[in-house]
């Protein structure tokens, strides 16, 4: 390490609040949370500590993903959007460029200087934008994926209509991500109902061919591992000719063709 680049690493070590000055003086909308703050100036520690020589790369490194998780997570938790926080580290480089442009002399500054400064700070920057995009990325999948189970459960609403009884109404085509929903979703149900008899409806399912039949049967066979009479109601005229002509068989499946026609099957009679 050339004592330039000591001198720059030592300047902001023991004055650490140079960057986050520099920084918050480039910002047209400075944070104001005391807590991002704090977090973020953590950032700027680690760039220094680095620079000074306090911190070798490969550590400082791994400080920055624990920080990048760490402020990641208080960032979303304070609904910062991401590419408010991807300004942050844009506004960092500006910073130390703005430190240059100071100390510049054409005695003191060397072009190597500026090179070796940049070798050790820009990838670090560009370490920290990875990771916390990761982060980021890691939230939204983890939010779409809760939304997708939400969106399965509403298209396939399970309807208590009697002690031990409900009806398992499904909307729509069924694919193997919301076969595996349907599964676990029911499973959930039917043991926080006590179901004894399930009668999945699949009258708004617009096709059954051998896939859809195959995620309907595993369906069925998990229902009925956990001991829950299954059948399955709602088959239209089109639709069973249309599962003859494929050759499906639903010999091991209860059917019926309709609701009404599954309950009566189970002894509950409709009243006049």
């Amino acid at each position: 390490m050339n004592k330039e680049e000591m001198y720059i690493g030592n300047k902001l070590t023991l004055n650490p609040s140079v960057l986050a000055e520099k920084v918050e003086l480039l910002d047209d909308n400075p944070w104001t949370l005391q807590s991002l703050r704090e977090k973020r100036d953590e950032f700027f520690g680690h760039v220094s500590f680095l620079l000074s020589g306090e911190l070798e790369k490969e550590e400082a490194d791994r400080e920055v993903k624990q920080w990048c998780i760490e402020m990641g997570s208080l960032a979303i938790q304070e609904d910062i959007k991401l590419d408010k926080l991807l300004h942050m580290f844009s506004l960092t480089r500006k910073a130390i460029w703005s430190i240059f442009e100071e100390e510049w002399t054409e005695d003191e500054w060397t072009p190597s200087t500026i090179i070796d400064v940049n070798k050790k700070t820009m990838p670090l920057i560009d370490s920290a934008i990875y990771n916390i995009t990761k982060v980021y990325l890691k939230k939204h999948k983890e939010e779409w994926e809760e939304t997708q189970v939400k969106i399965a459960e509403l298209s396939a609403p399970m309807v208590p209509v009697a002690e031990g009884v409900a009806v398992l109404t499904v909307v729509g085509e069924v694919d193997s991500s919301r076969a595996q929903s349907l599964m676990e979703s029911s499973l959930k149900q039917v043991a926080s109902l006590d179901l004894n008899h399930l009668l999945i409806d699949v009258s708004g399912v617009p096709v059954i061919d051998t896939v859809v039949a195959s995620h309907l049967f595993q369906v069925i066979q998990a229902m009925e591992l956990v001991g829950v009479d299954t059948t399955l109601t709602g088959m239209r005229a089109e639709i069973a000719r249309a599962v003859v002509d494929m050759g499906i068989e639903f010999k091991s499946v209860k059917t019926k063709a309709s609701v009404q026609q599954a309950l009566s099957s189970i002894g509950f009679e409709k009243k006049e």
